[in-house]
């Protein structure tokens, strides 16, 4: 899958709120490396919960339980 022209700008001004600068060391490009995965993973961990719970909403609606 590839991205778009505009995902790609809107995730590279993600990344610019990390501020990676080429005078970082490597500790420090590595630590805002690992912030940025850890924050997407959390984002993408609660995207996945919501999404579940909203699947289970709509099956609830759609076939409610004791009827």
């Amino acid at each position: 899958m590839s991205a778009t022209p505009d995902t790609q700008q809107k995730f590279l001004q993600y990344l610019e709120l990390y501020k990676i600068e080429p005078t970082n060391s490597d500790e420090e490009v590595s630590f805002k490396v690992l912030d940025c995965a850890y924050d997407l993973f959390c984002a993408l961990d609660a995207f996945a919960k919501n999404h579940n719970a909203m699947k289970a909403k709509i099956l609830n609606i759609l076939n409610p339980k004791g009827e």
